[in-house]
């Protein structure tokens, strides 16, 4: 009965650390996330790309959270640019007097 139990409990620890082990990407996607979006939660992430020669999984999360940071706070992660500030300017200048 003794091995029964602790083979029950030996899978049920086998089972549950997937559900809680953290991988590189993940650890560098918060990281990337927080650096750009520092005062929000952090979304769940991504299934990671498979990163260029000579790149590591931290550093594909890194750059990944940066880019859904920048998503997520209105700007492009290429120029970033402001998106925001355009479409603000767009309607103001729709918004002024065609006199």
């Amino acid at each position: 009965m003794k091995v029964y139990l602790t083979t029950a409990f030996a899978l049920l620890l086998c089972a549950a650390s997937p559900c809680v082990a953290q991988n590189s990407f993940d650890r560098g996607f918060e990281q990337g996330y927080q650096a750009e979006n520092p005062n929000s939660l952090t979304p769940i992430p991504p299934i990671g790309n498979i990163p260029e020669l000579g790149q590591t999984d931290f550093q594909e999360g890194i750059k990944e959270g940066a880019e859904q940071g920048l998503r997520d706070n209105g700007q492009d992660y290429e120029s970033g640019y402001d998106q925001g500030q355009q479409d603000r300017q767009d309607s103001d200048d729709s918004s002024g007097d065609d006199n």
